[in-house]
């Protein structure tokens, strides 16, 4: 207003007043023109920390995946370890298996005379332990006899199978058995029901 105050003629404040007038437009679209900028760079900020966040779940969803991924690779190396283990102790075990039947079949050779008796048996899932102490389980190759010693090796004999068998409990006390066949025995011969069997006394 002293701009205005400061005129000496008419004139002078009519261009005064025109100037102020055009600044003060230009003033306003300065304004429009600043808004128009802070909304830009407000939606432009608001855009970019969308982006940050979309790109901040992308990498801790990358991160569970690795995790995930880290995890199944730690049990897959666990369970072929474990099968390796398997493997090798089923190949162990079978090579002593082996080396036992070759020693069994060069002591069985020149062994006693054959003999026939009758036999039961026990039930194939049968748990326990023998008169002698053993320990009986489903694969237990024992026998049970009225008086043979105990640990006395006798070797069966039904249907074209052999195996070899330990007294380790006593029976059968049922009138016209000779021998209770153990859980392994009865496997290893499919031996069911009560038979004759042929046998013979091959160690004491």
């Amino acid at each position: 207003m002293s701009i205005l105050f400061s005129a000496e003629t008419i004139e002078d404040f009519t261009a005064l007043w025109d100037i102020l007038a055009r600044m003060n437009d230009q003033d306003i679209e300065d304004l429009r023109a600043l808004d128009a900028a802070r909304a830009k760079a407000e939606r432009s900020a608001g855009s970019l920390m969308a982006l940050q966040a979309e790109q901040a779940q992308g990498l801790d969803a990358t991160a569970r995946e690795v995790a995930a991924a880290r995890k199944e690779l730690a049990a897959s190396a666990a369970a072929l370890k474990a099968y390796e283990a398997r493997v090798a102790a089923a190949a162990a075990a079978a090579k002593r298996a082996a080396k036992a039947k070759n020693d069994s079949k060069q002591k069985l050779t020149g062994s006693g005379a054959w003999l026939t008796g009758n036999a039961s048996h026990y039930s194939r899932d049968f748990t326990g332990r023998g008169a002698s102490g053993a320990r009986i389980t489903p694969y237990s190759m024992m026998v049970a006899h009225k008086t043979l010693p105990f640990h006395t090796l006798i070797e069966f004999e039904y249907n074209g199978k052999r195996c070899v068998a330990s007294v380790e409990d006593r029976g059968p006390f049922t009138k016209g058995r000779d021998f209770d066949l153990g859980p392994g025995v009865v496997r290893v011969l499919g031996f069911s029901g009560v038979h004759k069997v042929r046998y013979r006394i091959i160690g004491r």
